[in-house]
């Protein structure tokens, strides 16, 4: 919750759009985990058939997913509904450890779920290894913009800044924002400035805002 008095400073000094996505950015940055709450919360849907292409010819097939989905690799009972895999990829990130690892990278490639795949994400922030920063990569360069902010945190908690710094320069200010966060948690003022002035006013604002 941002306090009191940097709320009565958004509503004075920053348009509607600014004042929501700083908003947006300093929640997702500091719990990205609350996307998945929401995910799970919500009744899950059946994807829309997809269309017959206009020109006769064969829509790309999707991917074949292996006979043994992953959450019966992982040796669990549990059906296959999100709410149960979304639970059990918690469980995973709580054990932490290579195995955990494994599987979750298994899930991040098996997966559909957009919920699900973010809380894969959260959860290999806790997890040792090399593989969790291939995924974190793959996110950052190819994930929804929530994913992108989650892979950040989990540079963030590997100490790998790098990428974080070239997530500055990401197409939403959301993401770069998010980015310029986990570089001051971490005393990285000087990639910030950078950005500071290369993406212009409103990305400035955002910043003066939170008093960076």
């Amino acid at each position: 919750m941002l306090p009191h008095s940097v709320l009565l400073e958004l509503s004075a000094r920053a348009d509607v759009a600014i004042a929501l996505a700083i908003l947006a950015a300093v929640a997702l940055a500091l719990g990205g985990l609350w996307l998945t709450r929401i995910e799970r919360s919500t009744p899950a849907t059946s994807a829309p058939a997809a269309s017959e292409p206009s020109d006769g010819g064969a829509s790309a097939p999707e991917p074949a997913l292996p006979a043994v989905p992953w959450w019966r690799a992982a040796g669990s009972d549990v059906p296959g509904d999100v709410t149960a895999r979304t639970a059990l990829v918690e469980e995973l990130g709580m054990r932490g450890d290579r195995d955990a690892a494994l599987v979750l990278v298994r899930a991040w490639r098996e997966e559909r779920d957009p919920g699900v795949r973010d809380a894969v994400l959260a959860a290999l922030r806790a997890c040792d290894g090399e593989p969790p920063l291939e995924i974190f990569h793959e996110a950052l360069a190819d994930g929804s913009e929530a994913q992108r902010i989650l892979a950040i945190e989990g540079f963030e908690g590997r100490g790998h800044h790098e990428p974080i710094v070239q997530a500055l320069s990401d197409p939403s200010d959301v993401v770069a924002l998010a980015a310029a966060i986990a570089l001051y948690h971490s005393g990285k003022r000087e990639p910030i400035e950078d950005a500071r002035e290369r993406r212009g006013a409103s990305f400035a604002a955002m910043l003066d805002l939170l008093e960076f």
